[in-house]
């Protein structure tokens, strides 16, 4: 239902993608999503896009607290023990899922490069798809695309307020 959706419309972008990809590109691409393994690393991308995007947001709200802490109270390293434990805690479940998820078919060091903080989902993506381009390229680019149409949608929520 939810993956379905994104199967459809990633196989639109990819198929009317004139501006980054030849047209056998784009058919490869489209051939290369068929391949179950591909598919997984598909849904992999769109949860770990919206991991990403919690992640952020508690970061923010952490990061914040400690600095509004140190303006209070003065700096202290106190203040950063939320931060690091949100950063530890959070790299080892995505560790984990990402190593589970994939079904033990990428090496644990791969899955736990996964777990850097905002660049870690593109390593693996590099890694995994190492072997075909053209779906790692049609995939990266309808990855900032989603990225892109979801930061318009939330300036879009907070133009109305």
């Amino acid at each position: 239902m939810f993956y379905d959706s994104l199967y459809k419309n990633f196989k639109i972008y990819v198929d009317s993608d004139d501006d980054h990809m030849s047209e056998d590109e784009q058919q490869a691409a489209l051939r290369s999503f068929e391949k179950p393994f591909n598919k997984r690393v598909f849904q992999m991308c769109i949860i770990l896009l919206i991991w990403s995007v919690f992640g952020v947001t508690i970061d923010s709200f952490i990061i914040g607290g400690g600095v509004t802490a140190a303006i209070v109270t003065g700096p202290a390293w106190i203040q950063l023990l939320p931060t690091l434990i949100f950063s530890v805690l959070n790299w080892l479940v995505k560790w984990a899922f990402v190593y589970f998820y994939m079904r033990r078919e990428v090496s644990l060091g791969l899955a736990f490069i996964t777990g850097v903080q905002y660049v870690g989902f593109t390593l693996l993506l590099g890694n995994t798809l190492k072997n075909d381009p053209e779906f790692r390229r049609g995939l990266g680019y309808y990855i900032k695309y989603l990225r892109k149409k979801g930061i318009g949608f939330i300036l879009n929520m907070l133009k109305k307020k």
